[in-house]
């Protein structure tokens, strides 16, 4: 009983402007205008519980692996 789903994580002193985006296309424009400070993940919460999990928490070592697999790949740079 639980929720997965994609979310933003960005530094503190972006949270003002990272609030006042009204929907997904303002969200994106927002990744994308600081994307070397903000990133997107997964957030794990548990039900009925308000707290979330970050992915890379949860997930740990696991998404580690996934970007080497990613790497080999040629789909991530270093």
């Amino acid at each position: 009983m639980g929720l997965a789903r994609p979310s933003s994580f960005y530094p503190p002193f972006l949270q003002a402007e990272h609030e006042a985006c009204k929907d997904g296309l303002e969200l994106f424009a927002f990744m994308h205008k600081y994307k070397d400070v903000t990133w997107w993940d997964i957030s794990l919460r548990q039900h009925p519980s308000e707290e979330a999990e970050p992915g890379y928490v949860a997930f740990g070592d696991v998404l580690d692996q996934w970007a080497g697999i990613l790497k080999d790949l040629g789909y991530q740079d270093d």
